[in-house]
């Protein structure tokens, strides 16, 4: 059977599912969220795609040691048009707020507060976590300059946005996450272009965020060189947020015609390309995307509480999942073993280390992510007390 038969797809997205529907039995799970979106049940399902891409690529990667895209579009397009939504989703999200902020004016004091808590502290998890395997690589030997290791460490720390250096003398380091953290940069671009967007939508906006958005787009055009595809998909996003403005497009996306386009979007989506990294591509994931935050819902499937756990958790999904992939290829069993193993062993190997997962990651909501989030507005307010105190931002939000 071939490595790229999609039958181990699905097999590890229902051992995904079944995990978190015992989590749910056992009551372990984070508590349900108060909002119902089929936008929060999607995420799960984009976080579980993008692990099974990297799952195929470790595949041929530990035969011939290259990290490659798979021959397979299904499975490439796993990881490259589940990322494309991602991004959609964050511009959905944040978009909506601005077109809402003429009648509920944006705190943009507690966002940024926000996004630095909810990505943050399991981001710095995740170093510390890259940081430990690379010691144990290195034999718990320094191997450069301690200078320059703490140097390339704080680097590591910036959310990559300025660089991902290989670490103290390991080869290849940024493959021990699977190099999942490509994207965060052009989240945080996003995030952080957001008062400039609300200027262009006349919404008011601080000087202090003008300049610091501006600031950060000029120094993220000189670290990186950003092509089209890693914008556009925020455009789909941005014409989803104004099109689920209009109650016509809202009552569409309800209807079996819509169910009918989004199922057939998604589907050429995720097989009919050689990349999602293309116009085409994009604009048709656009249209499943805007239907799905219309509240096309996929038969009720987006809106299951099983999918809403995998959803709670997809930043961990997303994050941690080349650790464990890292540790199936070479802790679990040796490089070598793993290279001999045919195409249904290795997936099998695979659908072993899915509950795992989905374990690490929700016992990370609960211990990490959680707390954090709960804090916001307590820091938010601490920040705002210490800049009124220093004259640097005023007392109240404008």
């Amino acid at each position: 059977m071939s490595a790229m038969n999609p039958i181990f797809a699905l097999a590890v997205i229902l051992l995904a599912w079944g995990t978190g529907w015992l989590l749910r039995r056992l009551q372990l799970a984070p508590p349900e969220l108060r909002r119902l979106s089929p936008i929060d049940g999607l995420r799960g399902y984009l976080a579980i795609a993008v692990f099974i891409c990297h799952a195929a690529v470790w595949f041929f990667c530990i035969r011939h040691g290259r990290w490659e895209i798979p021959p397979s579009h299904f499975y490439t397009l796993a990881g490259e048009s589940s990322v494309t939504l991602f991004f959609m989703i964050s511009a959905f999200l944040f978009t909506t707020k601005l077109l809402e902020a003429d009648t509920q004016p944006i705190d943009w004091l507690r966002l940024l507060t926000s996004r630095m808590l909810r990505l943050a502290p399991l981001y710095w998890t995740a170093m510390l976590m890259l940081f430990i395997t690379v010691a144990a690589l290195s034999d718990f030997a320094l191997h450069d300059s301690l200078v320059n290791l703490i140097r390339r460490m704080l680097i590591w720390m910036t959310f990559t946005v300025v660089g991902w250096p290989e670490l103290n003398g390991v080869a290849d380091t940024w493959i021990i996450m699977a190099g999942v953290y490509w994207s965060l940069p052009y989240e945080w671009l996003f995030y952080l272009s957001l008062p400039l967007f609300a200027l262009v939508l006349r919404r008011r906006v601080p000087v202090a965020a003008i300049v610091l958005s501006l600031i950060s787009v000029a120094v993220f055009a000189a670290l990186h060189r950003t092509g089209p595809w890693q914008l556009l998909p925020f455009v789909g996003g941005m014409l989803a947020a104004a099109l689920c403005r209009l109650a016509g497009w809202r009552r569409f996306a309800a209807t079996r015609v819509a169910f009918v386009l989004t199922s057939l979007s998604l589907m050429i989506g995720y097989t009919a390309f050689s990349t999602a990294y293309s116009l085409p591509a994009i604009a048709v994931l656009t249209l499943g995307f805007a239907l799905i935050a219309g509240g096309q819902s996929l038969l009720g499937l987006l809106l299951h509480p099983v999918s809403r756990l995998l959803g709670e958790i997809s930043y961990g999904l997303y994050l941690l999942q080349g650790f464990v992939l890292y540790a199936m290829t070479h802790a679990v069993l040796p490089p070598a073993e793993v290279a001999a193993l045919s195409a249904p062993a290795y997936w099998g190997l695979v659908a072993a280390a899915t509950p795992v997962l989905v374990l690490l990651c929700s016992a990370s909501y609960a211990l990490i992510e959680a707390p954090s989030l709960r804090q916001v507005d307590r820091v938010a307010r601490a920040i705002r007390l210490i800049g009124h105190r220093l004259n640097l931002i005023p007392s109240a939000p404008r």
